[in-house]
Protein backbone atom coordinates (compact mmCIF):
# COMPACT_ATOMS: atom_id res chain seq x y z
CA UNK A 1 0.00 0.00 0.00
CA UNK A 2 1.22 3.54 -1.15
CA UNK A 3 0.58 6.29 1.23
CA UNK A 4 0.29 10.04 0.94
CA UNK A 5 0.65 11.11 4.52
CA UNK A 6 0.70 14.49 5.77
CA UNK A 7 3.13 14.82 8.75
CA UNK A 8 1.73 18.26 10.35
CA UNK A 9 -1.61 17.45 10.31
CA UNK A 10 -1.59 14.00 11.22
CA UNK A 11 -3.68 12.77 8.00
CA UNK A 12 -3.70 10.12 5.70
CA UNK A 13 -4.49 11.84 2.51
CA UNK A 14 -4.26 9.49 -0.24
CA UNK A 15 -3.45 5.62 -0.29
CA UNK A 16 -2.98 3.52 -3.84
CA UNK A 17 -2.67 -0.29 -4.09
CA UNK A 18 -2.90 -2.84 -7.24
CA UNK A 19 -5.60 -5.37 -7.17
CA UNK A 20 -4.77 -8.77 -8.32
CA UNK A 21 -7.30 -9.97 -10.34
CA UNK A 22 -5.97 -12.88 -11.24
CA UNK A 23 -5.26 -14.01 -7.71
CA UNK A 24 -8.27 -13.79 -6.84
CA UNK A 25 -9.27 -17.88 -6.72
CA UNK A 26 -6.90 -17.90 -3.86
CA UNK A 27 -8.70 -14.91 -1.81
CA UNK A 28 -8.05 -15.57 1.85
CA UNK A 29 -11.51 -15.79 3.63
CA UNK A 30 -11.29 -15.01 7.56
CA UNK A 31 -12.88 -17.89 9.42
CA UNK A 32 -16.37 -16.73 11.00
CA UNK A 33 -15.66 -16.47 14.53
CA UNK A 34 -12.17 -15.31 13.78
CA UNK A 35 -11.65 -11.60 14.79
CA UNK A 36 -10.17 -9.32 12.84
CA UNK A 37 -7.07 -7.39 13.78
CA UNK A 38 -6.96 -4.62 15.53
CA UNK A 39 -5.75 -1.26 14.41
CA UNK A 40 -2.00 -0.66 14.89
CA UNK A 41 0.22 2.53 14.52
CA UNK A 42 3.38 2.57 13.45
CA UNK A 43 6.13 4.17 16.38
CA UNK A 44 6.47 8.23 16.07
CA UNK A 45 3.91 8.91 14.11
CA UNK A 46 0.81 9.84 15.79
CA UNK A 47 2.99 9.91 19.36
CA UNK A 48 1.07 12.91 20.72
CA UNK A 49 -2.15 11.35 20.12
CA UNK A 50 -4.15 8.54 21.52
CA UNK A 51 -5.23 6.36 18.72
CA UNK A 52 -6.69 4.00 20.88
CA UNK A 53 -8.67 6.52 22.72
CA UNK A 54 -9.38 8.83 19.39
CA UNK A 55 -12.28 6.92 18.10
CA UNK A 56 -14.10 5.56 21.19
CA UNK A 57 -17.65 7.41 21.03
CA UNK A 58 -17.44 9.00 24.15
CA UNK A 59 -14.26 10.99 23.00
CA UNK A 60 -16.33 11.73 19.68
CA UNK A 61 -19.51 12.97 21.76
CA UNK A 62 -17.06 15.01 23.90
CA UNK A 63 -15.57 16.03 20.75
CA UNK A 64 -18.68 17.10 18.52
CA UNK A 65 -19.67 19.15 21.94
CA UNK A 66 -16.30 21.18 22.04
CA UNK A 67 -16.41 21.97 18.10
CA UNK A 68 -19.85 22.43 17.47
CA UNK A 69 -21.96 23.30 20.76
CA UNK A 70 -24.27 20.47 20.54
CA UNK A 71 -23.65 16.57 19.69
CA UNK A 72 -27.14 16.93 17.41
CA UNK A 73 -24.90 14.89 14.74
CA UNK A 74 -23.60 12.42 17.13
CA UNK A 75 -26.58 9.56 17.41
CA UNK A 76 -25.49 6.08 18.36
CA UNK A 77 -28.58 4.25 17.33
CA UNK A 78 -28.69 5.81 13.84
CA UNK A 79 -24.74 4.49 13.55
CA UNK A 80 -23.82 8.71 13.61
CA UNK A 81 -20.59 8.31 14.64
CA UNK A 82 -17.12 7.81 13.33
CA UNK A 83 -15.64 4.51 12.65
CA UNK A 84 -12.04 3.64 11.50
CA UNK A 85 -12.78 3.78 8.08
CA UNK A 86 -10.13 1.90 5.54
CA UNK A 87 -8.24 4.24 2.64
CA UNK A 88 -7.05 1.06 1.14
CA UNK A 89 -10.17 -1.63 2.55
CA UNK A 90 -8.29 -5.02 3.60
CA UNK A 91 -11.31 -6.56 1.09
CA UNK A 92 -9.18 -5.62 -1.60
CA UNK A 93 -6.42 -7.79 -0.88
CA UNK A 94 -5.75 -11.83 -1.21
CA UNK A 95 -3.51 -13.38 1.37
CA UNK A 96 -4.06 -12.63 4.95
CA UNK A 97 -0.64 -10.79 5.49
CA UNK A 98 -2.06 -8.48 2.55
CA UNK A 99 -5.03 -7.60 4.60
CA UNK A 100 -3.88 -7.62 7.94
CA UNK A 101 -1.46 -5.16 6.81
CA UNK A 102 -4.73 -2.87 6.11
CA UNK A 103 -5.52 -2.48 9.98
CA UNK A 104 -2.92 0.53 10.55
CA UNK A 105 -4.45 3.81 12.06
CA UNK A 106 -2.27 5.67 8.47
CA UNK A 107 -4.63 3.42 6.33
CA UNK A 108 -7.82 4.60 8.05
CA UNK A 109 -9.77 8.10 8.33
CA UNK A 110 -13.25 8.97 10.10
CA UNK A 111 -16.01 7.54 8.40
CA UNK A 112 -19.79 7.73 9.40
CA UNK A 113 -20.58 4.07 10.56
CA UNK A 114 -23.77 3.95 8.58
CA UNK A 115 -21.88 4.59 5.73
CA UNK A 116 -18.62 2.12 6.75
CA UNK A 117 -21.56 -0.59 7.76
CA UNK A 118 -23.71 -0.09 5.32
CA UNK A 119 -23.19 1.92 2.66
CA UNK A 120 -20.19 0.71 1.92
CA UNK A 121 -20.59 -3.24 1.96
Amino acid sequence: IEVCFEPSNKTTLWTSHILHGHNIAAKYIRPKGIKRPDFKTFSGIFKDISMDTIYLQDTQQKLFIKLLGNDNLYDVHKQWWFAKGHMSPDADFVTEAEQDATYYYINALPQWQAVNNGNWK
